[in-house]
C-alpha cells in the first residue's frame, strides 16, 4: 500500500470522538441492529466515501454503553461484529481489511 495509516497519540475517548475524521465507527459487541455490512452498503448508496474511515476498537472487555453513548453523540456509528467477540487487536485487523474490501481496495 502507498498511504499508511495515521496512528495519533493517546488522547482521550473525548477527545478522539472530538477530532476524528468522518465517516466513524465504534464496535460495540452490545450492537445488535446495525452491521459493519449493513453500514458500509448504506454508505456506498447515499454517500461518497473519500477512503478515510475512522476506527474506534475497544480495550480488552470493550466499551461500555456511557463510551458509545459519548461517540454517538459525535457522529460516530455503532456497528456489531457478529456473534463472536472479538480481541480488540484482531478486531482492529478484521474491520480494516473488511472495509477495504467492501469499498474497493482491495480488487486486483
Amino acid at each position: 500500500r502507498s498511504k499508511l495509516p495515521t496512528l495519533e497519540y493517546p488522547q482521550s475517548l473525548q477527545q478522539a470522538v472530538e477530532s476524528a475524521p468522518r465517516p466513524s465507527l465504534i464496535a460495540w459487541e452490545g450492537e445488535t441492529h446495525q452491521s459493519l455490512k449493513y453500514t458500509l452498503d448504506h454508505w456506498r448508496d447515499e454517500t461518497a466515501v473519500s477512503g478515510n474511515v475512522s476506527i474506534f476498537v475497544g480495550p480488552e472487555g470493550g466499551f461500555d454503553s456511557d463510551e458509545v453513548r459519548l461517540a454517538r453523540e459525535h457522529d460516530v456509528e455503532s456497528i456489531g461484529l457478529g456473534k463472536r467477540v472479538l480481541r480488540s487487536e484482531t478486531a482492529a485487523v478484521v474491520l480494516v481489511t473488511t472495509i477495504m474490501h467492501e469499498l474497493g481496495e482491495l480488487t486486483p
